[in-house]
């Protein structure tokens, strides 16, 4: 009588074990889970406790026979649990969702500020932060620009004094010449012309390069033969030691400005059989091809270019050695005028460098 009172009570399932019988209280909530199913644990020397599945029974040794306590699992508690679980995701999702769109708010400037660093290292001088949001991020944008349209102007400024001073020393050039031609020939005279000429050939490289800095109007573009320009191109250098090679590859015809690409594989080649060692492998001049592009590949076993210097080899007037002399190179316009034509193509140029040589590639498309 006392058990089923206590079962009737608190819902729990009372059953006692011993030597054969086995005697319960009523249950009228279902089947209950077999005993061997629960993960049972012991919590004293006479006391077992197990779990399964939101039941629990609890097994009590006695002197004689066993004594044991189910606790169902309870249907309204569980429709509780799982309301108070859907209740706390949904407050977290919500939490989350307001956290997210607040950092995002945030840190829209921030994005604003890495967009416009990419613009300037691409060379978009021109771009310009908008200037809202929060005083500081508003201070910096102005900061940025103020700087961008600064470094702008000095850039030009540049450009323009570089190109008025070559165009204007085509004129005193072009005299001297003439009365060099009057005069008598002697080892003097000589060095003039040479020197006069390397001045030309500097001015005539700045101004074909200022003419294609920022348009493509002026290339002739027509249909080629890749191989025939490549072959054409280092016609005048394959006596040169180490010599040059052109890899095996599929011909083509592509369409650019025969002269201009001519001009940038001749001074790819030259630069890397001026760094080369006699004694190395040849210069090898290869390309690839795919769908929308050419990749014309020139490679040389020469003395490689330092880490330091290699983002700066398309520079105007940079050279790795920092030498002027005529032994040594030219006037670092070779390579910044290989890029000029390259990206007036739509192209882009790139290299590479080890101490066992130097690649340079040049994509064009097709």
């Amino acid at each position: 009588q006392r058990a089923e009172e206590i079962s009737a009570a608190t819902g729990f399932v009372i059953s006692y074990r011993n030597n054969g019988l086995v005697w319960q209280t009523p249950y009228t909530g279902g089947a209950l889970p077999e005993p061997a199913r629960y993960r049972m644990r012991q919590v004293s020397p006479r006391t077992v406790v197990g779990f399964f599945r939101g039941n629990t029974l609890i097994r009590h040794s006695l002197s004689e026979g066993e004594l044991s306590f189910i606790v169902p699992r309870s249907e309204s508690a569980e429709r509780g649990l799982r309301l108070w679980m859907l209740f706390v995701l949904t407050a977290l999702s919500f939490i989350l969702g307001v956290a997210y769109f607040l950092i995002r708010r945030t840190l829209k400037p921030l994005h604003r500020m890495k967009s416009a660093m990419e613009a300037l290292h691409a060379g978009r001088l021109d771009y310009r932060i908008p200037q809202h949001g929060a005083v500081e991020f508003r201070e910096l944008a102005e900061a940025f620009n103020t700087m961008t349209i600064r470094v702008r102007d000095m850039l030009q400024s540049k450009e323009r004094l570089l190109l008025d001073v070559s165009h204007e020393l085509r004129s005193p050039i072009a005299r001297m010449k003439v009365a060099l031609a009057m005069m008598p020939e002697d080892a003097q005279t000589r060095s003039l012309h040479e020197d006069l000429r390397e001045m030309e050939t500097m001015v005539t490289t700045i101004l074909a390069s200022a003419r294609l800095q920022h348009t493509a109007d002026t290339l002739k573009k027509t249909s080629v033969s890749l191989s025939g320009l490549v072959a054409e191109a280092i016609e005048t250098l394959r006596d040169r030691a180490p010599g040059v090679r052109i890899a095996p590859s599929a011909d083509m015809l592509i369409r650019l400005d025969k002269d201009k690409i001519r001009t940038v594989i001749q001074n790819i080649v030259e630069n890397a059989i001026k760094y080369s060692n006699a004694e190395s492998a040849p210069v090898t001049v290869s390309w690839e091809v795919d769908a929308a592009q050419v990749t014309l590949t020139v490679e040389d076993n020469g003395i490689g270019i330092p880490a330091g210097d290699l983002p700066r080899i398309f520079e105007p007037f940079f050279r790795v050695d920092d030498s002027r002399s005529r032994l040594s190179g030219g006037f670092g316009l070779g390579l910044s005028l290989a890029r000029t034509i390259v990206e007036a193509h739509g192209g882009t140029i790139h290299a590479s460098s080890a101490a066992d040589g130097t690649r340079v590639s040049i994509v064009l498309p097709r």
